[in-house]
C-alpha cells in the first residue's frame, strides 16, 4: 500500500509541476510572434514612418490629429477610408512583401510595412 501512495504522489507532483511549468509561460512569447503594432497618424504623418513585422501581424493606426486621414496603399491593397480625430484602422498582413501607403487626403504622408 504504501508503494502504491508513494508512485500516486510521485505521479501527482510530476502533473503539478507541468502544469505549473506551462502556467508560467511568459504572455509575452505570443505577443512577441504575433506581435502588436501600432502606427499613431499625427503631426500630418506616420510614425514610425517605416516598420518591420512578421507575417500574420495586425497593424493599427490611430489618428491622433484634429483632421481625417487615410491609410491607402500604392498598390490598391487596402484602404481605410476617411479616419476620422481618434479613429483606428487595422489591416492583417497575411502575405511576405513590403507594403507601401500614404494618406489620399494629404499624399506628402508616406509609410511602408515590411512583413517578413
Amino acid at each position: 500500500m504504501k508503494l502504491i501512495m508513494r508512485i500516486f504522489a510521485f505521479a501527482l507532483i510530476a502533473t503539478l509541476q507541468v502544469l505549473l511549468i506551462s502556467s508560467c509561460k511568459d504572455s509575452k512569447d505570443d505577443e512577441d510572434v504575433l506581435g502588436t503594432y501600432e502606427v499613431a497618424i499625427q503631426s500630418n504623418g506616420f510614425m514610425p514612418v517605416n516598420m518591420t513585422v512578421p507575417v500574420n501581424t495586425t497593424v493599427t493606426w490611430t489618428n491622433k490629429d484634429a483632421s481625417p486621414h487615410t491609410v491607402t496603399s500604392d498598390d490598391d491593397l487596402f484602404d481605410s477610408g476617411s479616419i476620422n480625430s481618434g479613429g483606428t484602422y487595422k489591416r492583417q498582413f497575411t502575405a511576405a512583401g513590403t507594403y507601401t501607403y500614404h494618406c489620399n487626403i494629404h499624399p506628402d504622408m508616406i509609410g511602408t510595412v515590411i512583413v517578413q
